[in-house]
Formats: C-alpha cells, structure tokens, sequence
C-alpha cells in the first residue's frame, strides 16, 4: 500500500490539538489543586486529542464507507504475492500477455497515482484496472465476472505467481475531506480548540471578575513564565499587573457607555475594586521578590498607572452619579468611600 503524506488540514489538527492537550496537562500541574479542576482538565485534554485526530478518523471513515460501495457493486479486488518488477517491465509484459489473448478488446495504459498502469476492456460496458504497487505487489480490480479472473489467470501464468482476492483496495487509503465539509470541519477545529483553551483558563482562574480572554491573557503570562527561561515569576507578574491596569483603565469607558444605555438608573455595576486588589496584590509581590533594577522602574511606573486608572473609574462613577442626581432634580446622592462592585479577588496568591 502506498504512504500519504498527511494533508495541511490533518497536520494543523495535529498540531493544533496536541498543543490544547499539553495547555491542559500543563494546567493539571500548575492549577489542579481540587479534583474537580483534575477532572476539567482531563476533559480539556481529551478534547485536544479529539481536535487532534478528527482529519484522519474522518478520512479512515470515509474509506470505510468506499469499500462499503465498492463491495455492494460487487467489485473483486485481487492482489498478487511481490514480484521482482520494475515498473516499465510490468507494463510491457502485461500489455503482452493480455493484447494475445482473444478474450479482451483493448488494453490502454493510463497513469494512475503511483504511476502507470493498463485499463483491460472487455466485451461488456466494463473494465478490469492491472496496477504495480511501490511494494511489488500486482493489483487487479473490476467487476467480479469471467473477464476480471481471465485477467487475473493470464498474469498468474506468464509470472508465476500467485492472486489471492482482498476484500480491500490496496490504492484505497484514508480519502481526505474535502470541499464545504472541509471548510465546516476548519472552522469547527478552531471554535472547539478556542473553547478548549477558554475552558483551561476558567480552571486557571475562577473568578467571575474577569471574562474568558482576560482569564487566557493572565493564563499565557503563567505559561511563558513556566516554560521560558527567560522570563521570571516576577517578569510574568509585572506582566500580568500591567495587562489588568488597562482593564482597570477600561472600567471607566463602560461605566460611562453602561450608564448612557441605562438612563438615570443608577451607577452601572463594575469590578474596579476587584480588579485594583489584583494589582495591588501582584505589585506587592513583586515589591516582596527583590525586583532588579529594570523589573523596579517597571514597578514604580506601573503603580502610578495603577492609580491613575482608579483615579479615571471614580471620575467616571461620580460623573454618571451628578448626571443622575440632576437629572431627578434632586442632590448628590451618597457615596461609599470607594463605589465600586467587589465581587473577591481572582488571582493566584
């Protein structure tokens, strides 16, 4: 039988799903405290595997099928014992043997993938195919009648050799899928391998503060830090303090955007108290590491972003609180010292 490459679809699933595999067997060490993050995990890098070896079991279950067609046409299928041929010495002995015989019309040579074969025409509207694998073996297919085993017995006579029925193709291997199947399998891959990684950074960080792509962003600075030598658990937290200071900044714009769409119905619930612990907490971890040189300049810029992003959130707040306030005709409503939503904390301590 002769190998095939795998297809670009079938080696980027490869890729692509033994890479969600390994996120996920990743996490199991870095955050697989409890037995219910174990088994999420487990599930993730199943689903990996699955991403993994989708192309090629969809393609060995459309093979399966083509045989399934091919015996219900009632098509033989036979293969002889391996021959010491190449193949121009199979092609002009067979052309011989089988243009001397009365029994067949016409013999065509015609390139097939492995190279050339012979088309047998027979009185009846069909044809018998006599093809040479790369492994030396002669494989005779057509409808099971008289014509197909004439053939079969002509070329066990001139080499000597023995045909025995298979109940498969050889030259039939795994068929790729193709056309608008292939395109819904593309796009199926990649939403089942980005929920895949969505559902690791939900174990990674199971706090309802932050959404699925903020949680796979703090999750990939973990990774890098694990993985890259380059990169220090203090790099990846001032990392991680400078990506949440932005969603920090953010908080502001949709207090703004949620209370235009709300009316005068209150200040819009937000996370800002949360997400400054957050950075308050790696900050202070950092501080507690002995940061270099550059990792404290890093810091001391970082923690003055950190407080103009809460600076920018309580403007925001008491800006929607005033319009709300003038647009009842009524006074500044009271505030809390800090006026925000704190749902706890998220982050890895």
């Amino acid at each position: 039988m002769n190998r095939r490459r795998p297809s670009k679809l079938q080696a980027s699933a490869a890729v692509l799903g033994a890479a969600a595999a390994v996120l996920a067997l990743w996490a199991v060490i870095a955050y697989g405290s409890t037995p219910g993050a174990v088994g999420t995990l487990a599930l993730g890098a199943a689903v990996g595997a699955a991403i993994a070896v989708a192309p090629v079991a969809l393609a060995y279950g459309k093979r399966g099928l083509e045989r399934r067609r091919h015996a219900s046409l009632d098509q033989g299928t036979y293969v002889s014992s391996q021959v010491d041929l190449d193949r121009a010495s199979f092609l002009g002995g067979a052309r011989d043997v089988l243009e001397s015989s009365d029994a067949f019309v016409a013999v065509k040579e015609r390139d097939f993938p492995e190279g050339a074969g012979l088309v047998v025409d027979h009185t009846s509207f069909h044809g018998t195919f006599v093809r040479l694998t790369n492994a030396g073996r002669i494989v005779v297919t057509g409808v099971k009648s008289r014509a197909t085993g004439a053939v079969v017995d002509a070329l066990q006579t001139h080499w000597s050799t023995s045909f025995t029925p298979s109940p498969s193709n050889p030259f039939v291997g795994p068929i790729p899928v193709r056309g608008a199947p292939r395109v819904f399998l593309v796009l199926l891959i990649v939403v089942v391998a980005v929920l895949d990684v969505a559902l690791v950074a939900g174990v990674a960080y199971p706090t309802p503060t932050y959404n699925p792509g903020e949680k796979t962003v703090l999750m990939a600075h973990d990774f890098r830090a694990d993985v890259d030598p380059g990169v220090s658990e203090t790099d990846a937290d001032l990392a991680k303090a400078d990506f949440l200071i932005s969603v920090l900044r953010e908080e502001a714009n949709e207090v703004r955007w949620e209370a235009g769409l709300n009316g005068t119905q209150g200040v819009p619930r937000n996370d800002a108290d949360a997400i400054s612990a957050d950075v308050t907490r790696l900050l202070e971890r950092v501080e507690a590491s002995g940061p270099n040189a550059d990792q404290r300049a890093r810091l001391e810029r970082l923690d003055r972003d950190h407080a103009a992003a809460l600076a920018a959130v309580r403007t925001a707040v008491a800006e929607v609180r005033a319009g709300n306030a003038t647009a009842r005709g009524a006074g500044s409503t009271a505030t809390s010292s800090a006026g925000f939503a704190s749902p706890g904390s998220g982050l890895h301590g």
